[in-house]
């Protein structure tokens, strides 16, 4: 407790660098776990759609039911295609509308109209086959004037957000990495600088025979609170900017789009008590662990250099 005692009264002397080394370490942790989120989402999206395995083809309300069942029949017949369903009732439309992401404003407008509701033409694919034949004479057809309004398929989409996420891991792991040096190297400084400014304090410690623990370990301590402020400081920033959002844009279109997408990637459903509590004690142990190992490196080389060791 003396220790800890100490460690609070060399923050509370050092106020300035204190609160820079804070600030820098604070935004590190929220940078580390926006770059985190974003690979969480982008998986989940990729493994969402990756288990739809389905072309779907919207025909203007105009087009031929004919010439749709002859497209469905030679579609029928592709290696690759385990079956083709197609689907011309309100109910059904909105069920398959609804499965490929569209928010219920867009299903609306679709469906406003019932007596000339469009017609959809879903080809359920086998898994890990070729698909691009299927697109090219899909193409055929339009190039042919048959009233295709849309062809949503979400292969070539996982392809770009599998692309997309490993961006996100290169540019988060070189960003993050290069704060973190940034960070770990401004607790050294901040660290050495307590030291070497109390340096008569601990030449009297060392000649009344302090031991060499109770001289150097508030010091570590100093950068272990350094790191679990800032990580607990990170999470609360985040939180209550979520929160806020969330009072501040409750009606906004783009928010619950994203708030339905979410929920269809089962993101709410890991967000619980138990998981915030974990995640709180899990980043303020790390920030914790993090500040007090380079802030016990930066007493003890500092005490070196000054030759009380």
């Amino acid at each position: 407790m003396l220790k800890l005692k100490y460690a609070l009264e060399y923050i509370r002397r050092n106020k300035a660098l204190s609160i820079a080394t804070i600030i820098v370490l604070t935004i590190t942790f929220i940078l580390i776990n926006i770059f985190l989120s974003a690979q969480i989402i982008t998986d989940r999206i990729a493994a969402y759609l990756n288990k739809q395995q389905k072309i779907s083809i919207l025909y203007d309300p105009d087009a031929k039911k004919e010439e749709i069942m002859t497209l469905k029949k030679e579609l029928e017949k592709y290696p690759s295609v385990r079956r083709v369903i197609y689907k011309d009732s309100a109910t059904l439309q909105r069920e398959t509308l609804k499965s490929l992401g569209l928010s219920e404003d867009q299903i609306e407008e679709f469906l406003q109209n019932q007596e000339n509701a469009i017609k959809i033409l879903q080809i359920e694919l086998k898994p890990n086959q070729p698909y691009q034949d299927i697109l090219n004479r899909i193409d055929k057809e339009q190039k042919r004037g048959i009233p295709i309004v849309s062809v949503v398929y979400f292969k070539k989409l996982i392809d770009r957000i599998r692309t997309i996420s490993k961006g996100i891991k290169i540019a988060g792991g070189i960003i993050s990495g290069g704060l973190i040096v940034i960070s770990l190297q401004l607790i050294y400084m901040t660290i050495s600088f307590s030291v070497t400014k109390l340096k008569d304090e601990i030449k009297t410690m060392y000649l009344v025979g302090a031991p060499k623990s109770t001289i150097t370990q508030p010091f570590a301590i100093q950068g272990g609170i350094y790191g679990a402020l800032s990580a607990l400081a990170a999470f609360a920033v985040l939180t209550s900017t979520a929160l806020l959002l969330k009072l501040l844009l409750a009606d906004n279109y783009f928010i619950k789009s994203l708030h339905n997408l979410l929920t269809v990637l089962e993101i709410p459903q890991l967000i619980n008590n138990r998981a915030i509590t974990t995640a709180i004690l899990a980043e303020g142990i790390l920030g914790f662990i993090i500040g007090y190992v380079f802030g016990n490196m930066a007493v003890n080389n500092t005490i070196k250099k000054l030759n009380y060791d």
